[in-house]
């Protein structure tokens, strides 16, 4: 199994995503002002349960993948999400970045 990794700033928190962090993750994805650019739809629950567990399968299969952001002074309830796609591996024009619902 790989480790994912967590990296951490002044500010924030990039680690795995982790069961707790689901409603905060299927509140971002049913936020139309977040997916707007990305999927054109706001998700369901389940929608958004079943995009959580492929964030653990690209880690485990791919050895890359997504990471939950949490700023530090929030006492971790603003979970956002982050890529951490090499460029080898994926599109070299794509950028890591984040969003958080109702921001």
């Amino acid at each position: 199994m790989i480790d994912i990794p967590t990296l951490e700033t002044a500010r924030l928190t990039l680690r795995p995503h982790r069961l707790d962090d689901f409603d905060a993750h299927a509140a971002l994805w049913a936020d139309e002002d977040v997916v707007r650019f990305i999927t054109g739809a706001p998700s369901t629950r389940e929608q958004s349960w079943s995009r959580m567990l492929r964030v653990a399968g690209m880690w485990h299969h791919m050895g890359f993948g997504f990471l939950a952001i949490v700023e530090k002074e929030s006492a971790g309830s603003s979970v956002k999400r982050a890529s951490s796609k090499p460029a080898a591996r994926w599109n070299p024009r794509s950028r890591g970045r984040w969003r958080s619902a109702g921001r």
